[in-house]
């Protein structure tokens, strides 16, 4: 099974910021398990860029989590796959085209910790793992999953299914790197 962090390509494509009044807002999808559509305010994007890049279908964010942003076709492909656990909350773009940040609802306690290769902060009395550096996870329990993320507990990184990496490669859509996260039952890690 290959599940993938969502990772945009900053380094080939635009990104955005977001004012600072506003950032709140954004942080709160992150950990939002509940729907947010009624209570969204579209907020402004301030587009990032250097000389010459475009914007693509999936746009990076800095210091902001790492809740997806992508454009309108990029939501009309994926929402069939993801919609029963993701919303579609507007942004305005100074580009004047439609983007949205993808809410994901989906919290799966899917880590198995005591498996995997991580490392730990257990500062104040509580247990978070900070980074996960081979992932073994309960496979039972993301099975016909898309999209998800691992509670903050378990170091809260958003993975993407290997039916989200075709989705968005067989329609073109730009703006995301694919690696496969390494597991620990992955033989050619770290070769």
């Amino acid at each position: 099974m290959n599940l993938y962090l969502h990772n945009p390509d900053v380094n080939q494509y635009a990104g955005v910021l977001f004012d600072d009044s506003e950032i709140e807002q954004v942080l709160s999808v992150k950990f939002a398990t509940q729907s947010l559509l009624d209570s969204w305010q579209p907020i402004h994007a301030i587009r990032v860029a250097h000389e010459g890049m475009k914007e693509a279908d999936f746009l990076g964010t800095f210091d902001y989590g790492d809740s997806p942003i992508v454009c309108e076709h990029g939501w009309a492909v994926l929402e069939p796959l993801i919609g029963y656990c993701c919303e579609a909350l507007p942004i305005i773009h100074p580009n004047g085209l439609q983007y949205f940040i993808i809410h994901v609802m989906e919290e799966i306690d899917a880590l198995d910790e005591e498996k995997s290769e991580v490392s730990c902060n257990d500062g104040g009395g509580i247990h978070r793992v900070s980074r996960v550096f081979k992932y073994a996870l309960k496979e039972d329990l993301i099975q016909g999953k898309h999209i998800f993320r691992l509670p903050l507990e378990s170091g809260s990184d958003l993975l993407l299914s290997e039916e989200f990496r075709k989705t968005v490669e067989s329609n073109n859509l730009k703006g995301l790197i694919f690696e496969p996260i390494p597991m620990v039952n992955d033989e050619n890690w770290g070769d």
